[in-house]
């Protein structure tokens, strides 16, 4: 049985609950939230109360339906929304969209480690975005837009994972992707869909990702503890 509003569980900051959020909006899914604001609410308290079979953040409760993981719940979301055409029109676009998620899997966690980094966050970011594993990632992106509009060819939730590491690299330092005007068109795009732009302009939108000096942030500049 489904609930009038799914509740979303995840940390009080922008992170991964974002591209959630924007899917959400997208498919007109209403929902409310659970913000956890310190450590030990989660670890000490719902992590293995909540009934899930897999405990990590974030997670999705829907009356009976209990899910974690962010690609899990951008699946349950599409399907609760009646648009499964964005796990990929057939079988073959459906793998096309698990490569892509897995590629941009990889980008994030190169964005994260360099955003973490105990050393020198702007060299290490030039590092990566100039001559490393980001720069390299992006090239394939780029490539890709030449030739269509989204990720798989129709907008798929692959598209909403990209975005939201485009986002992050626009916030670090936008000049950075002037080299990749095909990456730049898609991500105006995607930004610029009716549901997320209203999304993008609500009270419910975290603006801010993250501070270099700190890492991520809550959109009060407060740290995560």
């Amino acid at each position: 049985m489904k609930s009038k509003n799914l509740l979303l569980g995840y940390w009080n900051i922008r992170g991964r609950g974002n591209v959630v959020r924007n899917l959400l909006h997208y498919c007109n899914v209403p929902y409310e939230q659970k913000f956890y604001t310190k450590r030990v609410e989660w670890f000490n308290g719902d992590k293995y109360k909540v009934g899930l079979d897999f405990p990590n953040l974030p997670y999705i409760i829907d009356g009976d339906v209990k899910v974690a993981e962010t690609t899990a719940l951008l699946h349950y979301i599409a399907i609760r929304g009646n648009q499964k055409k964005l796990l990929g029109e057939s079988e073959i676009d459906q793998v096309k969209v698990s490569e892509a998620i897995s590629t941009i899997n990889d980008l994030r966690m190169a964005i994260r480690n360099v955003c973490f980094t105990k050393g020198d966050f702007k060299r290490d970011f030039e590092e990566l975005i100039t001559k490393g594993q980001i720069k390299t990632l992006l090239t394939n992106f780029e490539k890709v837009f030449e030739k269509r509009d989204w990720v798989t060819g129709s907008l798929t939730i692959a598209d909403f994972w990209l975005s939201e590491q485009v986002d992050v690299l626009l916030e670090i330092d936008s000049s950075k992707l002037d080299p990749y005007p095909n990456i730049l068109r898609a991500h105006k795009k995607f930004i610029e869909l009716p549901q997320v732009k209203e999304y993008r302009q609500s009270d419910r939108f975290f603006k801010v990702w993250y501070l270099p000096e700190n890492g991520p942030t809550w959109n009060n500049g407060t740290k995560n503890e």
